[in-house]
């Protein structure tokens, strides 16, 4: 078990940090396996910031970051064969970067988002899709 989802298990307290292009390799640096008493902000040179309301840091340079309470963890799979764990949490703060905020709401591409593909593959947001039919889904059926 990584010592991420053992620090969540123990402290019901965890941060979801944005991964941006600007902190790609050292966010992939950071997630490789390390001895519990290695600190990942200090191997890869992130910067560890205290939150409102628990112990996770967050780190300074993602532009986005939801500060959560654990709210329910379920185990998928075989571990020794891709098994996982889903972690559920409840928003507590989200922090966000004044340059991606702009009029009252985020504006996507300052984010300058990494994702993950599948296998070893990631992408960003080289694409934009607005849709203009918003029948289907938008703010009026909040």
């Amino acid at each position: 078990m990584k010592d991420t989802l053992v620090n969540i298990l123990e402290t019901k307290h965890f941060v979801v940090n944005h991964c941006s292009w600007p902190i790609f390799g050292k966010g992939y640096k950071a997630a490789q396996e390390y001895p519990p008493e290695v600190d990942e902000y200090d191997e890869v040179s992130l910067t560890a910031v205290p939150t409102q309301h628990g112990i996770a840091p967050l780190v300074d340079e993602s532009p986005l970051s939801l500060e959560c309470s654990l709210y329910s963890c379920m185990d998928i799979g075989e571990p020794k064969y891709g098994g996982s764990t889903i972690v559920v949490g409840k928003v507590l703060e989200v922090y966000i970067s004044k340059s991606c905020w702009k009029n009252g709401q985020i504006v996507p591409e300052t984010l300058e988002s990494v994702s993950r593909l599948g296998a070893m593959n990631y992408g960003n947001a080289d694409i934009k899709l607005s849709m203009k039919d918003d029948s289907v889904w938008s703010t009026k059926h909040w």
